[in-house]
């Protein structure tokens, strides 16, 4: 008597097989995070503020800021007329 394997159980155990290896790929291991795509981004090289810089020619890291930014606790006056209504100012429009 020849045995043979019915076609339900196949998919049964591909199913299986399938489901433990995506078990087993979602491991609780954070040592091995996976792949860097780019490394050269992901780990980029931080300089100190008074440290010499090799990117510039004069080789300070330390930059002015650009013309026209905007300073570090700078609140714009809708923000302040937000906060505080009670403030005897023009509402700004």
């Amino acid at each position: 008597m020849k045995k043979t394997i019915k076609p339900g159980v196949i998919i049964k155990a591909a199913f299986l097989i399938l489901f433990l290896v995506i078990l087993n790929s979602c491991n609780r291991d954070r040592n091995n995070p996976g792949w860097d795509y780019f490394p050269d981004m992901f780990y980029s090289t931080a300089y100190e503020s008074f440290t010499k810089n090799p990117n510039f020619k004069d080789g300070i890291t330390m930059r002015v800021p650009a013309e026209g930014s905007v300073p570090r606790d700078y609140t714009p006056l809708n923000i302040l007329w937000l906060r505080n209504p009670g403030l005897k100012q023009k509402r700004p429009d």
